[in-house]
């Protein structure tokens, strides 16, 4: 019997200003979500702030087979904490959630 590949997606979003960054994101989740491939979004060292956390946080969540959101060193501060609190009690795919390099707390 033949194995079937696991497959793994992941959106990478490199240098570009947030605004872009933010819809790269939003384009790539909603074009992936119609075959429910996409299952790790990773953002890290853009330093898209508390606007661009609350964007991406926001599109994970209509994103059912997402189960990982890597968005490690953003500058995200308190601003972002209320996107993040929502993500984890609306996605309950979630199952990992990483936020080293930021300023929660």
């Amino acid at each position: 019997k033949k194995k079937k590949k696991k497959h793994f997606h992941r959106i990478l979003v490199l240098n570009q200003p947030m605004a872009a960054k933010a819809e790269k994101l939003w384009n790539d989740l909603y074009a992936s979500s119609s075959n429910s491939s996409l299952f790790v979004v990773e953002i890290c060292d853009e330093y898209i702030k508390d606007d661009g956390c609350q964007i991406i946080c926001d599109r994970v969540q209509v994103v059912p087979s997402v189960h990982t959101v890597d968005l490690k060193g953003n500058d995200i501060k308190e601003g972002g904490c209320q996107s993040l609190a929502e993500l984890i009690v609306n996605a309950q795919n979630i199952k990992t959630l990483k936020l080293e390099w930021n300023l929660i707390g």
